[in-house]
């Protein structure tokens, strides 16, 4: 009786030792099969979905919003789009108005045009400040989404641009003001935007590309389009100065010099 209970588990051992060598061997084939299988390969999806249960198959897939982007990745994405027009139109409509600023204050009327850069520049340090503080605190008590703070700060300044139009008595500092901050918050809501959308392992690359934003709308909205405007004021004002025997050394784009 001992011998045969000694001769049963020398058996039962030996099919243990069988069996984890062929569970070796099958795990140690699948591992060596396994293929990644891009998307758009003639696949069935109940093949594809046995494949994947069985981790013979690794599907790649593009990844998702709030994932890591590579550039390349990102650029087919509307998202990457949408937020570099935002910013290339609010910055770029900015520096534009920032560069034309004493410009602007002259046609108005202000001798002192330093007042009005200074503005322009505490209104930006308050919406970088502030615009980051703010979308921060609402993103994470209320979910509201940063991009929301962005268009927000595109209405604002669209009424600023048509304060600074209508040449209002009393409306040109807070006009510049207003600016100022929306100018600011772009700069600090599109840094977290971009990272909570694109992921930060390549964020630094995303981050300069949407920079291009700024210097693009100085030199479209700036050099081109007020560029353009200024010309062809001055030469409507130099041909009324023509008729009415003014002197072409009196007038500029900004109006007739008194």
């Amino acid at each position: 009786m001992a011998q045969l209970n000694r001769s049963n588990a020398g058996d039962g051992a030996g099919i243990r030792c069988m069996l984890g060598q062929e569970i070796a061997g099958s795990v140690r084939a699948l591992s060596s099969s396994t293929t990644y299988l891009q998307e758009g390969d003639d696949i069935s999806d109940v093949d594809l979905l046995i494949a994947e249960g069985e981790g013979a198959i690794k599907k790649k897939r593009r990844p998702r919003r709030g994932e890591d982007f590579k550039l390349r990745e990102a650029f087919v994405k509307a998202d990457f789009w949408l937020l570099f027009m935002v910013y290339f139109l609010g910055v770029g409509s900015g520096v534009t108005v920032l560069n034309n600023l004493a410009q602007i204050g002259i046609a108005q009327g202000t001798s002192d045009t330093a007042i009005l850069l200074s503005i322009f520049s505490f209104g930006n340090f308050l919406g970088r400040l502030g615009g980051g503080v703010v979308s921060e605190h609402f993103v994470r008590s209320k979910t509201i989404p940063r991009t929301v703070w962005m268009t927000v700060s595109q209405l604002v300044m669209a009424i600023a641009y048509l304060l600074f139009a209508s040449a209002l008595n009393g409306t040109l500092f807070a006009a510049t003001a207003l600016l100022g901050v929306c100018y600011g918050v772009q700069f600090s809501v599109m840094v977290p935007t971009a990272s909570e959308l694109f992921g930060l392992k390549h964020f630094g690359v995303i981050y300069n590309f949407m920079l291009l934003g700024n210097p693009l709308g100085a030199v479209i909205f700036s050099g081109g389009l007020a560029g353009y405007l200024y010309d062809k004021e001055v030469e409507k004002q130099q041909q009324q100065g023509v008729d009415g025997m003014i002197f072409a050394s009196s007038v500029s784009c900004l109006g007739p010099k008194s």
